[in-house]
């Protein structure tokens, strides 16, 4: 009783200090914005769309990209917009600081160098070594393909920033070209990123965040509350 008492206040603990990393999709050209992004176990990721093309985010091993896998996140299509943000966003929560690489689905853009990565190797399995890799790619291959609906390993939520539109970078250029925007972040109140979202976009996001965390926050603390009193 004592144990799954103090179980479930470590994960209120977890979920107390996760922080929400923002990725653009598209935002000024074919790449992801950062296209690198350093996290905890906890930490969720929330992919933005922007016009530009039928975007999506798929991930694949190292040694096969721009090739879904069983363990595959995968977002699906549909993320279009006309002008600013999308009306939908894919999240992602990170259970493993084990690296995650990802591409965009979008046909010939993986074999472009549109791809990023969570927590990627900083030696051997770089992203730029992924990148590279992509690029002799000549098809993606994707769960539609073989009639697997999305998502995988996430959530398609409702985007309070819709429309809105991100803060010009010059990390844009880097990430085109292959080299590194990293993203960092400690907590929900003090992420940093190469790449910012606008004010808005930070704060409306980080309250639908939090939103949903205290959802499962109340959740543990009742339950605690009903183990102690049984």
């Amino acid at each position: 009783m004592l144990s799954s008492t103090l179980f479930g206040l470590s994960q209120f603990a977890l979920l107390a200090q996760a922080a929400n990393h923002f990725v653009s999709v598209g935002d000024g050209g074919n790449f992801f914005t950062p296209n690198t992004t350093i996290a905890n176990v906890g930490d969720t990721v929330t992919f933005e769309f922007f016009p530009g093309g039928n975007y999506s985010v798929c991930s694949s091993s190292f040694m096969t990209p721009c090739m879904f896998s069983a363990t595959s996140i995968w977002s699906g299509f549909g993320f279009t917009s006309t002008k600013g943000q999308a009306d939908k966003t894919f999240v992602v929560t990170v259970n493993s600081t084990l690296p995650i690489y990802f591409f965009n689905g979008a046909p010939d853009l993986c074999s472009k160098g549109f791809v990023g990565a969570i927590n990627p190797d900083k030696e051997f399995n770089t992203l730029e070594a992924y990148r590279k890799l992509a690029i002799d790619v000549k098809e993606s291959i994707l769960p539609d393909d073989y009639n697997l609906p999305p998502p995988y390993y996430g959530l398609i939520l409702d985007n309070p920033n819709k429309g809105n539109s991100a803060n010009a970078s010059p990390t844009s250029a880097a990430a085109s070209s292959g080299s590194s925007a990293t993203s960092t972040s400690t907590s929900t109140s003090t992420s940093t990123s190469t790449s910012k979202p606008n004010a808005a976009s930070k704060q409306a996001g980080a309250a639908d965040y939090m939103g949903r965390v205290s959802i499962l926050v109340a959740g543990f603390v009742a339950g605690a509350v009903w183990l102690i009193a049984a």
